[in-house]
């Protein structure tokens, strides 16, 4: 990960943090496995390979092709949910603009020990707020 030159906006953090193309989706994901995804430069661009050169495991196959598998499963769960949401498509409430406006799962990330701030709780500023 540490080598990848690749980064953008971190989903799961609600884009608070930046990601690059090769990491681990969260923290606390099962597996706990790296990953490359769909913002890497050899698989847009099919330019950089530094990635496959510093593995040390030579996990890294760029040759490897999506297959289609049959699966047999005895039951199907379907946990239909909700729509939040999204501040970015109303100016309402400055969010996007003014840096103290966050949303709930903004928050949340924010607050969690695996998000970008490692659960302390900071201003925009960047200074640490007490307890």
């Amino acid at each position: 990960m540490e080598y990848c030159p690749v980064t953008y906006p971190d989903q799961f953090n609600q884009e608070i943090s930046k990601n690059k193309a090769v990491h681990i989706y969260f923290a606390q994901a099962t597996p706990l496995v790296t990953y490359i995804d769909d913002s890497c430069l050899y698989l847009k661009e099919k330019k950089c390979r530094i990635c496959s050169s510093v593995c040390k495991t030579g996990a890294i196959d760029f040759n490897q092709k999506a297959e289609k598998v049959e699966v047999k499963v005895g039951a199907i769960i379907l946990a239909p949910g909700f729509k939040p949401y999204d501040a970015k498509l109303s100016d309402q409430f400055g969010y996007g603009r003014l840096v103290n406006v966050v949303t709930s799962l903004d928050y949340e990330r924010l607050l969690c020990a695996t998000g970008p701030y490692e659960g302390e709780i900071r201003r925009s500023s960047g200074r640490k707020d007490r307890p």
